[in-house]
């Protein structure tokens, strides 16, 4: 059975849920030797509080040429610092979403923008530009995400938002600094040193 370019994209979508950029990068050089249409784009949960993809994602998705649709750039509305978000109740948003969020709402007030302009300026200042999709119901959440796209941000303020969430590096980072993999590769320092 020869695959259609529907299944191509279903099986994009689930490679990069399981393997990362590794996993993207040899679906691309099978669809290259299947003489398949390449990848062009991925799709990655990204916003001031989820930075995670900046870690390998990003850096590989400008390496290769690969657009990225960010999802979820206001945390499903939380970092939109309203007193009462409509998707969700706030006692239901996680406490270091809403960290970000009461952060992010502090440097919009000084910048003179309101949280959600101020969330969706952020992620264009980012490399590879990310396509925001947004999930706006009125005109007049539509009127502030279209507000974003005139905003421009110092550099000040995008390293203000920067500092609000550690990218965690994850793995292997994580082990090859941990003690256990340091006294592996290295030797106990105190054997070492009897």
């Amino acid at each position: 059975m020869k695959n259609t370019p529907y299944q191509h994209v279903d099986i994009g979508a689930a490679i990069l849920e399981w393997g990362g950029a590794l996993c993207i990068t040899a679906l691309i050089s099978s669809c290259e030797r299947a003489k398949w249409n390449r990848l062009t784009a991925i799709q990655v949960k990204y916003s001031a509080a989820a930075r995670d993809v900046e870690r390998e994602l990003l850096p590989m998705a400008e390496a290769l040429s690969l657009g990225v649709l960010a999802w979820g750039p206001l945390a499903g509305g939380a970092l939109a610092n309203a007193a009462q978000p409509k998707r969700r109740e706030k006692a239901k948003i996680p406490p270091a979403i809403q960290q970000v969020a009461e952060k992010l709402a502090a440097i919009s007030e000084r910048a003179g923008m309101s949280s959600v302009q101020l969330a969706l300026a952020w992620l264009r200042e980012k490399p590879n530009v990310p396509v925001p999709i947004i999930g706006a119901r009125t005109a007049e959440q539509m009127h502030q995400v279209l507000g974003a796209s005139a905003m421009n941000l110092s550099k000040d303020i995008v390293e203000q938002i920067d500092d609000i969430v550690d990218i965690k590096l994850g793995y292997p980072h994580d082990l090859i600094s941990s003690s256990y993999l340091q006294r592996f590769a290295f030797g106990d320092p105190e054997k070492i040193l009897k």
